[in-house]
């Protein structure tokens, strides 16, 4: 029997997960100091992104984790809110470029329509790669960005919507079986 080790939080947005030269402090930096330096991250959510996020006691866990995401065991599904009136299904499959770099990276995304609204649409996307900004560039790319996404989102379009709310995306885990 395999002991897995693991915490699940959820993660509002506007918090990093890693510090930086932007960020000052991120939360795994606060759970090590609380817990020890041995926890760590299992994946990773954007700074604008809230949502479930998944860290471990030890580096074996993070392992069995990251197996568990591999053989489909385990599935991240996002959601989010995106401008327009989106159709049904989009598969969205091409080169995008590695963080700051010229180097492409294949990706793939699954968009699916979950509800329309009167200007917006709220859909799951399902990751198949896990690249840097995946969904924001994707979505952005077939002319529905997220909303109130500053980096790739429609700056116009977001100061006419009038929400209570500033979130982008959310991750849930949908476990099979361990």
């Amino acid at each position: 029997m395999k002991i897995l080790i693991i915490l699940l939080l959820i993660k509002n947005n506007d918090i990093a997960v890693h510090s930086g030269s932007k960020n000052g402090i991120g939360l795994i930096d606060i759970f090590r100091l609380k817990f020890g330096n041995h926890i760590e991250l299992c994946h990773r959510l954007d700074k604008h992104t809230s949502g479930c996020l998944v860290l471990a006691k030890n580096k074996k866990s993070v392992k069995y984790f990251s197996n568990l995401l591999t053989t489909n065991e385990i599935k991240k599904i996002y959601i989010a809110i995106l401008k327009g009136r989106f159709k049904e299904k989009r598969i969205i499959e091409n080169e995008i470029y590695k963080n700051n770099s010229l180097k492409l990276k294949k990706s793939k995304s699954i968009f699916k329509l979950v509800r329309q609204l009167k200007n917006t649409s709220i859909v799951s996307v399902d990751l198949y790669t896990g690249r840097t900004h995946q969904i924001r560039i994707h979505a952005s790319q077939i002319n529905h960005p997220i909303l109130f996404d500053k980096k790739y989102g429609d700056e116009i379009f977001n100061s006419s919507i009038n929400l209570n709310f500033k979130k982008n995306y959310g991750i849930t885990f949908k476990i099979n079986y361990i």
